[in-house]
């Protein structure tokens, strides 16, 4: 992202382009209109952190979309300012790792193995990118199995 006085642009790194390639599925550059100026995303194909891509989960446990504030010139609901919930996978399964992990505005880290690529993004049984649960390790993740806290 660029800032400037409009003779003078400073790029600002407020994500590290590594993580922000792992971006699984990234917004288009002309999502949030001309300003601010982003990276030209239309250059760069994800590429794994750590063996892992990331997503942000698209609802709350209530089944609330997690964006709900408009922003941007086109007014996306993109942010939201009390919640989130973020999803990291295996790019490979059973070769980066068999484990997904979710996190959110509480901060407690849950994991389990949701099985091979084909339900790599399903949190739950139904296959969707939802909050699974108020205490995730009373849901099933695709493959079956609960999920449990990191650690744990």
């Amino acid at each position: 992202m660029y800032r400037g006085d409009g003779a003078t642009q400073i790029k600002l790194g407020l994500v590290d382009i590594a993580l922000g390639r792992s971006d699984f599925a990234p917004a288009t550059d002309d999502v949030f209109g001309t300003m601010p100026a982003f990276e030209d995303w239309n250059n760069v194909s994800p590429v794994s952190k750590s063996g892992y891509y990331i997503r942000i989960l698209l609802q709350d446990v209530n089944g609330n979309n997690y964006s709900q504030n408009p922003v941007g010139t086109n007014n996306i609901l993109a942010t939201n300012n009390n919640f989130f919930g973020i999803m990291a996978a295996p790019a490979e399964y059973g070769s980066s790792g068999i484990r997904s992990a979710i996190v959110n505005q509480e901060g407690i880290i849950y994991q389990v193995d949701c099985g091979g690529d084909a339900n790599k993004w399903g949190t739950t049984a139904i296959f969707t990118l939802r909050w699974p649960d108020v205490v995730p390790s009373r849901a099933q993740a695709p493959s079956g199995y609960y999920w449990g806290v990191s650690g744990d």
